[in-house]
């Protein structure tokens, strides 16, 4: 579900390229996106940094049973 989320944001940018506005590696958002690696606190507060509008839609997924497990950084 965050992961997800965090591709709906991605909008017309390429992995490399969204991945950069992240500051995170684009190997790291592939195995996000692949459901390989966990969305990390890391990860999180780098979207959010770029994102903040979407801080309800994460404490939403946060908050619900199926929201995927955040992994500390």
């Amino acid at each position: 579900m965050l992961a997800a989320l965090i591709k709906s944001y991605q909008g017309t940018l390429t992995q490399d390229e969204y991945a950069a506005q992240l500051g995170i590696a684009q190997g790291t958002l592939s195995l996000i996106y692949s459901g390989r690696r966990g969305v990390g606190v890391d990860v999180l507060r780098a979207f959010l940094q770029r994102f903040p509008e979407a801080a309800p839609e994460i404490a939403a997924a946060l908050a619900t049973p199926a929201g995927e497990k955040v992994v500390a950084a």
